[in-house]
C-alpha cells in the first residue's frame, strides 16, 4: 500500500506495519502508544521536544545527534557526557 500526499490526519490502530519506509513525512504532535520499533533506524530525523516514557532503549545507539537539552530522567546528557570524558582522560 503506498500513501501520498495525504494531509488529513491519520489513525491506524492493530495494525502490522513491519518493514514500512517513511520518506519526508510529518509526524508532529503524533501519539505513538504500545508501539513496537525493534531494530527500527531512524536517520535525519527531528525529536526536538519528544518525550518518551516508559520505553525500553535496550541495546539502542545513538550517533551524530546533537545531544543540547536533552536529558534522562532529569539529568542534563551533555553533562553527563562531559563528566564522563572526564573521567575517560584524566
Amino acid at each position: 500500500m503506498t500513501i501520498t500526499y495525504v494531509t488529513e490526519k491519520l489513525e491506524v490502530t492493530h495494525a502490522n506495519l513491519k518493514e514500512s519506509h517513511f520518506d519526508d513525512v510529518n509526524l508532529s504532535r503524533t501519539t505513538f502508544h504500545n508501539i513496537d520499533l525493534s531494530h527500527a533506524t531512524f536517520d535525519d530525523i527531528s525529536f526536538v521536544g519528544t518525550t518518551l516514557r516508559n520505553a525500553n532503549l535496550t541495546a539502542v545507539s545513538i550517533a551524530n545527534c546533537n545531544l543540547e537539552g536533552m536529558t534522562i530522567n532529569g539529568v542534563p546528557v551533555t553533562a553527563a557526557l562531559a563528566a564522563w570524558q572526564s573521567q575517560q582522560n584524566p
